[in-house]
């Protein structure tokens, strides 16, 4: 059975592409502030990419899958 720890890496990363989403928006209208909004979202998608890497290896699918 998974534990909660996955789910809240999920909701974890939900938080993570809203913030990307939102940093690309914010970018797109934006002229003096556009690199501080490009460095936001990528930040923000790494942070997404992390997460879900957690919850992976939280939910147990980690090793069967990304295992190189």
């Amino acid at each position: 059975m998974v534990g909660i720890a996955p789910v809240f890496d999920g909701l974890g990363a939900l938080g993570f592409v809203a913030a990307t989403v939102l940093g690309w928006l914010n970018y797109r209208d934006t002229e003096a502030e556009s690199a501080f909004w490009l460095t936001f979202s990528f930040a923000s998608t790494l942070g997404a990419v992390w997460t879900v890497s957690l919850m992976f290896e939280k939910a147990g699918i980690y090793a069967e899958v990304l295992n190189l």
